[in-house]
């Protein structure tokens, strides 16, 4: 593709791909861009065809962003002290609750010798560290967390 660019990137799933755009940004005004995406998984290509975002969507997308905090749990080396699993299921069943509660808006665990999980929380940073810091495998010692300020979208889920 000539005259265009590509953009290393990653799929919905996760998985490496590369954004193929026709022609470099800006220069089709009044032109729909579309991209292909093209991704390589397992001896597998697959491309899907994405739409091109104009400035005015991702400005309105923008104005809808709310305050969020990510909260990114890793583990630590007393992770496999004794009762380990009895604390885990603790901080399993906590996780659940406030998701429940709606103050854990998102939830993922994450399966990974290094990082446990990833939490967006409803709540600001600094409520979010407190509720964080009361977590049964972060007062263990098995785990840290660390608490950072974000925005998303209201309305954005993870398909089902």
């Amino acid at each position: 593709m000539s005259g265009g660019r590509s953009t290393p990137c990653l799929d919905a799933n996760g998985r490496s791909a590369t954004a193929r755009y026709p022609h470099e940004p800006g220069t089709m005004r009044g032109h729909r861009d579309v991209a292909r995406l093209e991704v390589e998984d397992h001896d597998v290509s697959v491309s899907e065809t994405l739409p091109t975002v104009t400035d005015e969507q991702i400005r309105a997308l923008a104005a809808s962003a709310k305050p969020y905090s990510v909260a990114h749990l890793r583990w630590a080396p007393d992770r496999s002290q004794e009762g380990a699993e009895a604390i885990e299921l603790e901080h399993q069943r906590r996780m659940v609750s406030l998701r429940a509660a709606g103050v854990i808006a998102i939830l993922c665990p994450v399966i990974s010798d290094d990082v446990a999980g990833v939490a967006i929380l409803t709540r600001p940073p600094e409520s979010a560290q407190a509720i964080m810091a009361a977590d049964p495998c972060v007062q263990a010692g098995m785990m840290t967390c660390e608490v950072l300020p974000c925005v998303s979208f209201p309305g954005d889920s993870l398909p089902g």
